[in-house]
Order: C-alpha cells, then sequence, then structure tokens
C-alpha cells in the first residue's frame, strides 16, 4: 500500500540558513510541521498523509488538537488547518524507558493539500542526504518559561552511532541503533531541543524533496547539552509498523 503522496517533502520556501538559537521559518516553510497539544502540553508533530501524523509516544494520550500550516502560535496564518485526533496509536514496545518512543495519529479528517499544507516523505534503507534540519516551537533559551511563540528551525549536523551511545552511557542511558543524534557543536550553548519540542521532525534533503528521518525524544536535563547529544527516534525502523497500521485503520 502507497501511503505517500507523489508531492510529498517539497515546499515553497526552502531554509535559509525548545529550538534553541533557531530562525523564525518562513511562509510555507516546513508545511508538514504540525503543533500538537494533549493533556502532556505542547508538541511537534509531523504529517505524511492527508489523514496520518507522527508524534512522540510521551506526547500522547488525550491529544486536545493538532495545528498545521501555522507559524505564530499566537494567530493563525492564512491556509492554517485545525484537526483533532480520531485514533493515538504509541507503538506496542513504548515503554517510557527512551524505547520505541513513538505514535501514530489518524485525524479526524484528510487535511486539504496546499502550498502551506502537505505531508513530508517516509524514509527509505540507506538514503544519503545534503542537508538536515529541526523545527518546532520549544523553549528559546534555557531561562524561558513560555515556548517561542513562532515557529523555528536550525541546521544540524548528526553525531556518528558510537559515539553518542558512548556519551549518554556515562549517563545510564542506552543509546541503540534505533536512535539518532545530533552533533554537539561550539560555541555553548549549542542549538538543539527544548521542551515543547517532542515529536518534532527531523527533516533532511535527498534528491530536492524531504524526508522525516528522525522525531525529538530527549536532552540532557536544563537543554544544556553541556556533555550529553539531543536523542531523537530514527523513523525507518518503525517503516512496517506505520505501514501496517495504517492499513488496519485505513489510509482515508
Amino acid at each position: 500500500m502507497d501511503i505517500q503522496l507523489s508531492s510529498c517533502g517539497t515546499m515553497a520556501n526552502d531554509p535559509q540558513g525548545m529550538i534553541i538559537n533557531g530562525v523564525l521559518a518562513s511562509e510555507k516553510s516546513w508545511p508538514w510541521m504540525g503543533m500538537l497539544k494533549s493533556e502532556r502540553g505542547l508538541c511537534g508533530a509531523v504529517l505524511i498523509s492527508e489523514r496520518w501524523a507522527l508524534t512522540a509516544a510521551h506526547c500522547l494520550p488525550n491529544v486536545f488538537d493538532l495545528t498545521f500550516g501555522q507559524r505564530d502560535r499566537a494567530r493563525w496564518s492564512n491556509g492554517t488547518q485545525l484537526r483533532s485526533a480520531d485514533i493515538e496509536m504509541a507503538h506496542p514496545e513504548y515503554d517510557r524507558k527512551k524505547m520505541a518512543d513513538i505514535a501514530l495519529i489518524k485525524l479526524n479528517e484528510s487535511i486539504e493539500v496546499t502550498d502551506s499544507v502537505h505531508p513530508i516523505c517516509l524514509p527509505g534503507p540507506n538514503m544519503t542526504y545534503s542537508a538536515c534540519y529541526v523545527t518546532g516551537w520549544g523553549r528559546n533559551s534555557l531561562k524561558s518559561e513560555s515556548s517561542s511563540r513562532f515557529l523555528k528551525q536550525i541546521k544540524v549536523n548528526i553525531m556518528p552511532q558510537n559515539a553518542c551511545a558512548y556519551k549518554w552511557k556515562l549517563d545510564g542511558v542506552h543509546i541503540t541503533k534505533k536512535h539518532l543524534c545530533l552533533k554537539i557543536d561550539e560555541p555553548w550553548p549549542h542549538p538543539g531541543l527544548c521542551s515543547g519540542d517532542s515529536g518534532s521532525p527531523l527533516s533532511c534533503k535527498s534528491c530536492d524533496r524531504y524526508y522525516v528521518i528522525a522525531l525529538g525524544e530527549f536532552v540532557e536535563t536544563g537543554c544544556q547539552r553541556k556533555y550529553y547529544p539531543d536523542v531523537f527516534t530514527r523513523v525507518f525502523p518503525y517503516m512496517d509498523w506505520i505501514r501496517k497500521t495504517i492499513k488496519i485503520y485505513g489510509l482515508d
């Protein structure tokens, strides 16, 4: 079953340059980016078809609503689309121990595909990427008490798996091949995730299209990333589960 649109992963405005130290995203950029509100607070989500979105499992349960095509949290943009959750499905192996932290949400109705709102592509095996970005409305700084008003983006680099596993092992956290980590760059504080960015996509470009490679999962306490890199859940290891779940509950 093909769950992808032929136009997936394209956007009108390619990027020019909590997401700490990020820059403001332009209109019609990141059209797959969703803002999710649940009983656990603010999270990111990513649209993968007209009716389905991905997020972090720890952002569930009880999703209140999801908003797509919005940059400013305080007001809607032209083309903003609001949906609720018809089905919330955390991965069956999710155990709150930093494993399988991925979830599917079936929207109450299909989104209208526009320049402002349309799905990202799902990843395949052994892909190479020219650039990767994280987007979100998370806290702007370590001292900020509220999430960013505007959607922000930051270009990031990926840390080698063994280096990430070694760093987090010092804190008693087991990093597996189903995780992905962002490289820690100078100067400090390093750009990356913060509160409110869970479930936000790592969008990577390959052959003029963007693919959702991973979803924001956890960071060092206080979003400091002095010693430990930001950690994401890779999407590709869960592709069989994604396809099977959508087949069971319906693409439309």
